[in-house]
Order: structure tokens, then sequence, then C-alpha cells
């Protein structure tokens, strides 16, 4: 499937193109997503020339939870106040990524397909690294004032949408710094040195925390794991030595500061809950991108005065775009991956380094995430559902995708042999068909 895997290399490359937006037929869409259906078609094509059956899903991990998700988004864009913008976020956060998912757990069969993709990430997570480093330096010397409160940003809409999806990357360069191999270490070597300045002058607090978090989860698998982590911790008290550093981190030390986010965020998690109170939206939800209008409600009776589109809050974001039903498939979903994470990162064999590196990636955005929104959004949602179908290929090479051991030893259960799925094809096939225009960047 070589024409599959180099669409999803490519999509990958062009993760932050979904702000390059176009109409094709009629239909609003991104570079990104075009880039996606068409691995999509690719691997229906790819399967059908070579006569392989297409994997059954319903024997791979994580199909009941993110079929639940799915089934949860659907029903949301029937309760939202627009359904067209409900539609272009369905197909965007959790149609098509979902599909990738399935393609990538079938398509990366070794390794190097493993190392490849992950690469393709690093190449486009540079290009955003660079252009938000030399748009901070050309405001550092022509107008600095507030840039540390304010920092400037380029391509996404707000700073914070560099650090998440800057961190979950660089906590996978940093598995495999430590843990890989040869030219696996050098070109991760190369994306720290890269896109860490950009990910440090992004200033946002949450992602330094997420990613502080997975590189002492990442630390606690070496040899000298209390050594190591202290290394870790010591390292992130160092950098508050840094002025501008300490000065960020200084306001959320304030109760009173008009910069302290916290503050901000408690307003906003009170305020949801109370509109959330309100009619069917505890079981429903207001709908996929029915937050904002829900909140404009509660705005003359809470101090809440944003106009913020989720509440920043990973299990809020789920609760209030697709009701209870989605959390519980989010919450499901979350479970399952941390059973199998455990096991993978105890399993014997020579995918450990990237077993580690998916782990360490989910941490950021779980630590992150309670915060922020880690997923609503073209890049992150395509970024979240590429780590589930990495681990399901990689489990499915090691035979490790049976279910979740109960015991200690962490070994696996070997797969099932994959069976034919004509509706997991059909659904590939007619992704285009149900394309409409993805939602603007949410200001993560």
């Amino acid at each position: 499937m070589l024409v599959t895997r180099s669409l999803a290399r490519l999509s990958a490359a062009l993760s932050f193109a979904y702000v390059l937006r176009a109409t094709v037929l009629g239909v609003p869409t991104t570079a990104l997503e075009i880039c996606l259906v068409a691995t999509l078609i690719a691997y229906v094509v790819e399967k059908r020339r070579a006569g392989e059956p297409f994997p059954d899903p319903r024997r791979l991990p994580y199909c009941w939870p993110v079929a639940l998700l799915l089934v949860a988004a659907t029903i949301s864009v029937l309760v939202a106040p627009d359904r067209r913008a409900a539609a272009g976020i369905w197909k965007a956060y959790f149609v098509e990524p979902a599909l990738i998912a399935y393609v990538l757990a079938d398509a990366l069969r070794a390794r190097r397909d493993l190392e490849k993709l992950v690469a393709a990430f690093f190449f486009g997570a540079i290009a955003v690294a660079v252009l938000n480093i030399l748009t901070f330096l050309f405001v550092l010397g022509t107008n600095p004032t507030g840039i540390v409160e304010h920092p400037p940003v380029m391509i996404y809409f707000t700073p914070n949408a560099t650090g998440l999806f800057l961190g979950p990357l660089l906590a996978i360069a940093a598995a495999l710094l430590f843990f890989g191999r040869g030219q696996e270490r050098g070109r991760s070597a190369v994306f720290i040195a890269v896109a860490l300045p950009a990910f440090v002058l992004s200033f946002s607090r949450g992602a330094w925390l997420g990613l502080l978090v997975a590189l002492v989860f990442l630390a606690l698998q070496t040899r000298r794991r209390w050594l190591a982590a202290g290394i870790v911790v010591a390292g992130g008290a160092a950098s508050l030595l840094v002025p501008a550093v300490r000065r960020r981190v200084a306001h959320e030390l304030s109760t009173n500061d008009p910069n302290n986010s916290v503050n901000s965020r408690v307003t906003l998690w009170k305020a949801t809950f109370r509109m959330m109170a309100h009619g069917l939206h505890p079981v429903l939800g207001t709908g996929l991108s029915g937050f904002k209008a829900a909140m404009a409600a509660v705005k003359e009776s809470t101090p809440y005065r944003e106009d913020l589109i989720y509440p920043h809050n990973l299990y809020l974001d789920f609760w209030t775009e697709t009701g209870l039903l989605g959390l519980a498939a989010f919450v499901w979903l979350s479970v399952e991956w941390v059973r199998r994470t455990v096991a993978t990162v105890r399993a014997a064999t020579d995918l450990r380094p990237y077993y580690l590196g998916l782990a360490a990636a989910s941490v950021t955005i779980l630590v992150h995430g309670l915060l922020d929104v880690p997923f609503f959004k073209n890049d992150l949602a395509f970024l979240t559902f590429a780590l589930v179908g990495m681990q399901v290929a990689a489990m499915r090479r090691d035979g490790l995708a049976g279910p979740p051991p109960t015991g200690r030893s962490g070994a696996g259960v070997p797969a099932t042999p994959p069976a034919p799925a004509p509706l997991a094809a059909a659904a590939a096939a007619a992704s285009p068909a149900v394309a409409a225009a993805a939602d603007p960047d949410s200001g993560a």
C-alpha cells in the first residue's frame, strides 16, 4: 500500500494546512481534508487491487468506544442549532480522522512505516515552529510590549494552538531520542532543537505542564527512574530562572492578577455548568458548534464575559458538544487506551520506543486537556486519531491486538486474523460525499 502510506505521510506533513480553505464542486473543504480523503480512496483502491480482505473493525482495539463516539457525534449534529456548521465538525473532527485511524491500523505494517509517518508529522511541525519563531523575533524587534502575556502567532489564531500541536510531537521525539536508535534519534534531536523554542515561546502554561508530566513519565521508564525523574523536575524548576518564563508563571500565583488564567477558567466552568443545567443540555449537550450560542443565555446571570466556542476542559468539551453519550465514549476510549498502553510499554518488542512515545503524547493531551481544547480542531483531531491508528498498527504487528490483559505479565493476546469488512470499505469510499465546511480554528 505504497500510495496509501505516502498520502498518509503527506497528510501528516500538512496537518496545519486546514487553514487553507477552498470550495470543491460547491462543497467547502480544506487542504488537509483533501489529503485525508485522497488517502482513504487510495486505501480502498489498493486493497481491492491486491485482493486483500479489509480488517474487521469489530476485531480491532478501540472499535466500540470509537463507534459510540461517532454515534454521539451524529446525534449532536441533529440537535445542533446550526446543522451545517455541525456537519462540518462531524466529518472533519470525527468521521474522517476515525477512518484514517482504521487505515493506519492496517497500512502501517513495519517499524519503518511508523518511523516515516512520525517523521512526516515532525516535518509539518517544523514548518509551524519556524514560522512562529520568526514571527516572535519580528515582534520582539518592533513592538515587544506585552509579548509575554500576548505572544504573537503565525498560521493559527492563538498561541495556545501552537503548544497544543507541538506538545504531543515533542513527547514522541523525546521518547525516540532516549529509547530509539540510529536515524530515529538524530531526527528527533533535530526536531526538538527547532520545535522546543517555538513551544516555549507559545507561553502556553498548560502545554508546558503537559510536556513536563510526559517527560516525567518517560523518565520513570528508564533504569534509574527516580534519578531521571528528579532531573526532569529540577530542569522544569530551573526554567523559572528565565525572566519571561517566571513572569508568565507568576500570573497564576496572584488571584487578583487580570492575566491569571485559572480565574478565567473557573469562571468559564461555573458558567458552563449553569448553562448545562437547562433543558436537555445535561443529556444531549449543546450539539456540535452549539456551545457559544448556548452560553449567550447565561452571560447576564454569571461573571462570564468571554466569547469562547468551547469550555476549555476535555471532559466538558465532550459533554457539551456530544452529550452524555459522547462523554461516556470518550471516557471509555481513554480507559481502554490506558489499559492497552500499560501492556504495550511492558512488552519486549523493538517497537517499545514508539509505544512509549505514543503513551507520552497521550499524557500531554490528557494533562493539557484539563485546561484547554486538545481535540476539537482539525489538526488535533487528526493527530489524536493518528496516535490511535499507530498504536493499533504496532499492536497488530506484535500480536498484542487482542483483549487487554488482566494479569501482571503485560503479555497480550495474539490478534485474530482479519476478516472482510465491506461496510468499512464503503464508508471510506463514501467519505467525499459527506464533505462539508469545517469550523474555524477553535482558538484552543
